[in-house]
């Protein structure tokens, strides 16, 4: 019994930890300098300091209100606060990514980068990510295929693994998109450029890797062997291929 009350009072935990970090990095964001640890971190706020601020103001208070409204969701019924969060969160996280990619355009259309301030270069595209990307692409064509043949029920449980698998894998793209089209987005000013590479890989090698399970462990429930398998194969050598990529590439850079 005291087993059951925990989990269901997890996503009222989940998301009223989610409101008070929201709050506290709003309201520090004046104070907080940047900084690799603590804060909104993308590559687009360490432009300037004013575009920390402001990034770090609004993803604080974004975060906030998410929690607000997975707290009244938990409320109501604790799977219901897991779905707000499972499908608003990565939303929420590419939105910020673009805010502060429109922010950092602006400040240094304002302020352009003096020479030997910063990096005035394009950074090469990230080779693991014109991997991973067409690879995510597979793994949710394939999710979805088996997911929408065998699933005929649409129960609140369902939609909360579904939502849990769109929402990692959401991110999973987006970050290989970056990787490809936009690697500044990764770009840490206390890292080298190659150990700036080594980080992005890891990130999106881990999105692929934790999305590929979350699939396998969304399909698992299904009694269909045979697609379970089918999907599995599919999935592990896709992982597998992507880690020896990403292995690689660390020992050449």
């Amino acid at each position: 019994m005291g087993a059951e009350i925990m989990k269901m009072d997890e996503p009222l935990v989940v998301s009223t930890m989610l409101t008070l970090v929201g709050l506290l990095v709003a309201l520090a964001a004046e104070k907080l300098p940047p900084n690799p640890l603590l804060g909104f971190r993308i590559g687009y706020t360490f432009v300037s300091r004013r575009t920390w601020t402001q990034a770090n103001r609004v993803a604080g208070l974004a975060m906030a209100a998410l929690g607000l409204l997975a707290t009244g969701a938990s409320m109501i019924d604790p799977p219901w606060g897991i779905l707000v969060l499972n499908i608003s969160l990565p939303m929420l996280l590419v939105a910020l990514v673009e805010y502060a990619e429109r922010l950092a355009e602006k400040q240094l259309i304002a302020e352009p980068l003096t020479p030997g301030e910063g990096s005035g270069e394009p950074l090469k595209p990230l080779g693991l990510a014109r991997i991973t990307l067409p690879v995510a692409i597979i793994i949710a064509i394939v999710y979805m295929i088996v997911v929408l043949r065998l699933d005929r029920i649409y129960a609140l449980q369902q939609l909360v693994n579904q939502a849990a698998f769109l929402g990692i894998h959401t991110l999973t793209l987006y970050s290989s998109y970056l990787g490809i089209r936009r690697p500044e987005a990764f770009h840490v000013p206390w890292l080298t450029l190659s150990e700036n590479r080594r980080v992005a890989s890891a990130i999106i090698i881990s999105l692929l890797l934790v999305s590929a399970y979350v699939a396998l462990s969304t399909i698992s429930c299904f009694t269909r062997i045979a697609e379970i398998l089918k999907i599995a194969g599919i999935t592990l050598a896709a992982c597998a291929t992507s880690f020896t990529v990403m292995v690689y590439l660390c020992r050449r850079n």
